[in-house]
């Protein structure tokens, strides 16, 4: 009995074996990547890699769609071990349908050839080497083209059934591999354009709320902080200068005969004159006074640090530099100015153990409101501070 056929069956068995263990091996090498980091194109070379190293292939390259063309993206050539990361040798995009890379693109088949330069869908590659036998296998994920997994091998009629099985269940977890790849670094995309646009969006109502606040405290014509700046400030400071037994004085300001400004020259000019006054204010103040528009022709400055003398001076100051002030269009204008001045100068021991810091403030301003009202029935043009007007000069006397 001749046992050659079955000595022969049984190697070609054996090999078979191998080769399903190596087929195996790929796959579970493949199925191993990690798809959530790194490019596309990183991911197709590491999987043509493992195509390789785990099969008697000569030369896999892929080929992605990109619109209607199929563009080279890796390549492997294990015999002349060709750079791993470029392209495959001598390729060129193919329109979709040509050739037989185009042609198993289009139509979603897994397109063999057995005998490259006989069959006349191949195109042959110019000034290179043609292979003998070719497999293009589409890749294919949720029902939609992906591009193709080309192999080769330089010999005639080298594919068996087995390598078109096997490289079609490759090609389908590759192409699975490639969806769920697209899809997650599209709901990247997708979150970090939604991320960019929620940070717009809140950097917008940032700005919009930082101004609303500036409008709510900032007097849109001066520039000048108004009345609901002014107070919580002024009763902290009050506090702490109770607290510390430190000066505080607080100066009232008007503007005189405004009115008949406005009546003569117009409430435009009355506005340019608003803003001229600010301006001397803001100059002369110094950075820890609290200065704020108190309404119409009105103005306040709580002075931290200064006593009553200390805050005449100042207003000495700037009643000089308003009356210098000269406008483009009347300048023979002239404003003044009159002030009252009240301070917080020895009061310590006259106030109860808790005193109500807003009401102290508002005796205050009372006070000085009173001095005000003191300067314009005396002739305007003047700073007259609390003490000038009482009997006792104690600065809380008579509030």
């Amino acid at each position: 009995m001749d046992t050659q056929a079955f000595i022969d069956a049984n190697q070609e068995l054996r090999q078979r074996f191998v080769q399903l263990l190596d087929s195996l091996s790929g796959l579970q090498a493949l199925t191993s990547m990690d798809s959530h980091t790194g490019s596309e194109d990183e991911m197709i070379r590491q999987a043509l890699e493992v195509l390789l190293a785990n099969q008697d292939l000569e030369r896999c390259s892929v080929f992605l769609l990109r619109g209607d063309r199929l563009e080279s993206i890796a390549g492997f050539d294990w015999q002349q071990k060709l750079n791993p990361t470029g392209k495959p040798p001598k390729s060129q995009g193919f329109p979709l349908g040509e050739g037989l890379l185009g042609q198993a693109a289009l139509s979603g088949e897994v397109i063999e050839c057995q005998d490259c330069m006989q069959d006349t869908r191949y195109q042959p590659v110019q000034d290179g080497d043609n292979p003998g036998s070719l497999i293009c296998v589409p890749l294919i994920s949720a029902g939609k083209i992906l591009g193709v997994l080309n192999v080769s091998h330089p010999h005639t009629h080298f594919f068996h059934p087995w390598h078109r099985n096997i490289l079609t269940l490759f090609s389908n977890v590759l192409a699975q591999m490639l969806g769920q790849h697209r899809l997650m670094h599209q709901m990247e995309r997708q979150v970090s354009a939604r991320t960019w646009q929620l940070e717009q969006a809140l950097g917008t109502a940032e700005e919009l709320k930082r101004r609303y606040e500036e409008l709510s405290i900032i007097d849109d014509l001066t520039r000048l902080h108004n009345r609901r700046f002014f107070f919580p400030e002024a009763i902290a400071e009050t506090s702490r200068s109770l607290r510390n037994r430190q000066d505080f004085s607080l100066m009232l300001i008007d503007l005189d005969m405004f009115k008949q400004i406005n009546d003569k020259h117009g409430h435009m000019v009355g506005d340019e004159v608003l803003k001229g006054v600010a301006g001397v204010l803001t100059e002369l103040t110094r950075e820890g006074d609290i200065l704020a528009r108190f309404g119409g022709e009105e103005f306040v400055i709580a002075l931290p640090h200064t006593d009553l003398e200390g805050a005449c001076l100042l207003g000495e100051r700037i009643r000089m530099a308003v009356a210098g002030l000269r406008w483009k269009n009347n300048s023979e204008m002239k404003i003044t100015l009159s002030m009252g001045i009240s301070s917080l100068a020895q009061a310590g021991d006259l106030l109860p153990e808790k005193p109500d810091h807003q009401e102290i403030l508002e005796q205050l301003l009372k006070q000085a409101d009173q001095a005000l009202y003191h300067a314009k029935e005396h002739g305007r043009d003047q700073v007259v501070t609390y003490p000038d007007i009482q009997d006792n000069p104690g600065p809380l006397a008579g509030a």
